[in-house]
């Protein structure tokens, strides 16, 4: 068997259908779209399902709670009756009596439903119920009575005796929410559920199982993924995520448990979703506070003093004339300033001398990706043309090709120059009241900007999209190419947030702790020196060198303990059937500490991204799995900036069995198989204890969060 016959496979069911190309191109989902995906290459990513609603372990699709890593999509009357008359036409060509009665049946009976008129819904079963949605959720109790209620109140307070029974509708991943108090929904033909899950590797939402016997499409991310490249579904794709996970991902944030119903939907409908590549600048300190932000995925840096931006106080009145006379004047076109003149927006060459108005002008200019091009396409070409010495200095910092910096460093440079172009107006250096400062990182469900919102002053910190390290200068790989990591975020307008904080005190108080909470946070980092003890770990540059921040579940070594005697690799491969090491005791160095290759439980992982058979994804306990299926493309490999995934030849039990022995050629491709393996944090085992920490004799491995805990235990040991 060839690699290229080693695509993914779905588990195998009863009943299963592999349906052609052609086929599929005529469902209903497919047939309107302008680019349809490449089946011919994705035949074993996409089956044709049978569940029967007899037996409920056949009426089950997927169970809430469990690992998602496909959506289904179900079919309508229409399909199958099309598809079953092609296949009648096909099985007449090439007489098989049973198939052939069989599909005379199926067709007319399809027919029959099909002919039904759609408007008696009261008999028409093709739009009553096909398929039912259902959630398990904790039911409220009432408070206990008596001396213990009144010393549960007197201890814990009135609200620790009523569990919260949440919003009126839930929204799950499927096509319609479900009523809270039902604790169900229903699905009809033609609906799409479960997309959610595949795109984001989350766990199902619900259960779903169907209510009379039916069909279904089962598709992996790697068929989904295709499907978004046609410009109308992804459209249609944008409302789902919006209806379906927008507000139910809002919802669940304790910043919003406060508002009602109304007031939420009220919420949702201002909303907008903002995406940033990796190293773009959300907003910059000094800029004003206009729109909280919500991180949906990806991570978000949050840096003090390192904005390159101008403030309107460093700006005297002579030079805010001297800046608009330049400005205005007739500046030849080839001049340096001609050059700057050219690329400055419109609505700042007309601006005033205020103080603020020409700082915008400039800071418009400092915000311009193309400024440097405008004095050559590499760097060397650019200090010829305009003279510096801090430019210089600044160069030796930087790569040659502008186009590679990250935001942050293109504002600082553009300062440097807009300073060499008009020499005596500002520094080239901004001043800072101390040095940069990496204040943290936020993730998934983490809101940023509430600060300036709520005092309405200029915004604290510098925040910026994130990547893990290196990762985005990787070449590309895969079929298609792999697009960089992204950072999705949800923003909220100011005046819509400050609308419903004037109508929920609740929400005002709890934002005001969280400001105070973090002002607080901010003082303390700032005010210690870098070495420090009271300086944070997570500050240090090599925290960030190494992406230690990336660990939800980060394994450090004390090596001040560790005898070398190599247990916890032993552990580690006596732990798994195939007798392969997760764990090498190899990798950088923090301090005391061996920072060794082994999955660290991304944040962000980025070794999902791409794959072409879907075979990565995360586990019911967050751990990164990699399925039966994977083709050893080695793509995941390469992506982990942290080497945590090791590419192994297959045994010869796990070898394909080529049809004819003599087929030398094909045994030959056998030998050059492999598989990808990652650590499964011993999610296995009784306890989900890893093996690796457990039994070491010495007490020097260790698992932890690297955002809240390894300062904690880098005092601690």
């Amino acid at each position: 068997m060839s690699t290229a016959e080693l695509e993914s496979k779905l588990s195998a069911r009863a009943g299963d259908e592999e349906l052609s190309a052609a086929q599929l191109e005529k469902l209903q989902i497919f047939a309107q779209m302008k680019r349809r995906p490449n089946f011919g290459a994705k035949a074993d990513s996409i089956v044709l399902r049978k569940f029967s609603a007899v037996d409920p372990d056949e009426a089950t699709i997927c169970r809430q709670g469990e690992a998602g890593y496909t959506a289904f999509y179900i079919l309508t009357t229409e399909d199958l009756l099309g598809l079953r008359r092609a296949q009648l036409e096909d099985a007449t060509a090439q007489p098989n009596a049973p198939r052939l009665a069989w599909l005379e049946r199926e067709v007319q009976s399809l027919e029959q439903r099909s002919a039904r008129p759609a408007e008696k819904a009261g008999v028409n079963d093709r739009v009553a119920a096909l398929a039912s949605l259902s959630i398990g959720q904790a039911a409220a109790v009432a408070p206990p009575s008596g001396w213990w209620g009144k010393l549960t109140r007197a201890l814990f307070g009135a609200a620790s005796l009523v569990r919260d029974e949440g919003p009126r509708m839930i929204p799950i991943d499927g096509p319609s929410d479900i009523d809270s108090s039902a604790l169900r929904a229903a699905m009809q033909e033609g609906d799409l559920f479960g997309e959610m899950s595949c795109l984001t590797r989350s766990p199902r939402s619900a259960t779903v199982s169907v209510t009379r016997d039916w069909y279904l499409l089962e598709f992996t991310r790697d068929v989904l993924d295709q499907m978004q490249r046609d410009e109308g579904y992804k459209s249609r794709m944008d409302a789902i995520y919006r209806d379906r996970v927008l507000a139910g991902h809002l919802r669940r944030l304790s910043l919003f448990e406060y508002l009602s119903d109304a007031q939420f939907a009220e919420l949702c409908q201002q909303v907008e979703l903002i995406n940033f590549q990796p190293g773009e600048i959300v907003f910059d300190e000094h800029e004003p506070s206009d729109c909280i932000y919500v991180v949906r995925s990806g991570l978000v840096k949050v840096l003090k003093n390192v904005s390159a931006l101008i403030r309107a106080d460093e700006l005297t009145p002579a030079v805010c004339k001297q800046v608009v006379e330049q400005l205005a004047a007739e500046a030849a076109p080839e001049s340096a300033v001609g050059k700057v003149v050219k690329l400055l927006p419109a609505a700042y060459k007309q601006s005033g001398e205020a103080a603020p108005d020409v700082a915008s002008a400039l800071n418009a200019l400092i915000k311009l990706s193309t400024l440097p091009a405008a004095f050559g396409k590499k760097l060397p070409d650019i200090l010829k043309a305009v003279s510096s010495e801090a430019l210089t200095a600044l160069a030796a910092q930087l790569d040659e090709d502008p186009k590679a910096w990250p935001e942050v460093d293109l504002r600082r440079f553009n300062r440097a120059l807009i300073a060499a172009v008009f020499p005596g107006t500002i520094a080239a250096r901004p001043s800072a009241p101390g040095p940069r400062r990496t204040l943290a990182y936020l993730t998934r469900g983490d809101f940023l900007g509430e600060m300036g919102v709520m005092s309405g002053e200029s915004r604290s910190a510098t925040c910026v999209a994130f990547d893990h390290p290196d990762s985005g200068q990787k070449e590309a790989k895969g079929p298609a190419g792999i697009a960089p990591p992204r950072v999705e975020l949800v923003k909220i307008d100011a005046k819509a947030f400050h609308a419903l904080a004037q109508k929920t005190p609740a929400l005002q108080a709890r934002v005001q702790q969280v400001v105070a909470e973090r002002t607080k946070d901010t003082s303390e980092r700032v005010a210690a020196a870098p070495g420090e003890a009271r300086a944070p770990v997570q500050s240090s540059p090599r925290y960030e060198e190494l992406g230690l921040f990336q660990g939800q579940k980060l394994m450090l070594i004390d090596l001040d303990r560790c005898t070398r005697c190599g247990d916890c690799v032993q552990a580690c491969i006596n732990t798994h059937a195939d007798g392969r090491t997760r764990l090498y005791l190899d990798g950088p160095r923090f301090g005391r500490f061996l920072v060794p290759l082994t999955c660290r439980e991304c944040l962000d992982p980025v070794c999902m991204i791409g794959c072409p058979v879907g075979a990565i994804n995360r586990g019911d306990n967050g751990q990164i799995v990699i399925r039966d299926w994977c083709i050893g493309c080695s793509l995941c490999a390469e992506q982990c900036p942290y080497g945590s995934i090791q590419m192994h030849g297959l045994f010869d039990w796990e070898k394909p069995k080529t049809a004819d022995a003599a087929h030398e050629a094909e045994k030959e491709k056998e030998k050059e198989l492999s598989r990808a393996v990652v650590c499964d944090l011993c999610s296995t085992l009784p306890g989900q204890s890893p093996a690796c920490v457990t039994h070491c004799p010495h007490d020097a491995a260790i698992r932890i969060d690297a955002r809240s805990e390894i300062a904690a235990a880098v005092v601690r040991r």
